[in-house]
């Protein structure tokens, strides 16, 4: 009986480990509101979208269908490099990880951010408070997807809770260089009255 039982515990758990989601993890689609695009320097200068070159890393970010921004976790990353501008390519079909097995609804979101930034988002985040202008970053808003195991669930698509546009990857000035504009304008405006 005990034989039996260690069987049948195995084969459940060789099922669990083979029935993980997969996911569509990239925007090639010809329509052009799924690419991403930038504002700073190594965007194309036609349509600022996102170069051919290796200047952007993508992560995909999920958890369990509710979860908070803050806690969703990265399970894969992706650069830009040899494609059309304002597209990445990831796996198709991309494997989520345990426990996001197919036919349970969860939580995506896209984040995006330059390589020189770091190899992760809470490095480039950092990055980019120590350096504004250099260091670009951007993210999706949340989507919600029923991963597939054949065929694998779209991320980019008009159905609901898919990302239905991409998304910018800029520079963000830090608040003190806002504060210092705004400060040098109000001071303009003030001195140009006077006169």
């Amino acid at each position: 009986m005990k034989k039996l039982l260690l069987l049948a515990a195995l084969v459940v758990g060789t099922a669990t480990g083979f029935s993980q989601g997969n996911v569509i993890f990239n925007n090639f689609n010809p329509n052009t509101n799924f690419r991403l695009w930038t504002n700073n320097a190594a965007g194309s200068a036609s349509n600022l979208t996102l170069n051919t070159g290796t200047h952007y890393t993508i992560g995909l970010f999920v958890g369990a269908l509710g979860t908070a921004e803050g806690s969703l976790e990265l399970v894969g990353t992706v650069g830009n490099a040899g494609l059309q501008p304002g597209y990445f390519s990831g796996s198709n079909p991309f494997q989520l990880p345990a426990p996001y097995g197919p036919g349970t609804a969860i939580n995506f979101q896209l984040r995006a951010w330059s390589v020189a930034g770091g190899a992760n988002w809470n490095t480039a985040l950092a990055a980019s408070a120590a350096n504004p202008l250099e260091i670009a970053l951007g993210s999706s808003t949340i989507g919600t997807v029923t991963p597939g195991s054949t065929p694998p669930a779209p991320l980019f698509g008009t159905a609901a809770g898919l990302l239905n546009r991409g998304f910018e990857i800029k520079p963000v000035p830090e608040p003190s260089s806002i504060a210092l504009g705004l400060l040098g304008l109000g001071a303009i405006a003030l001195f140009r009255r006077r006169k």
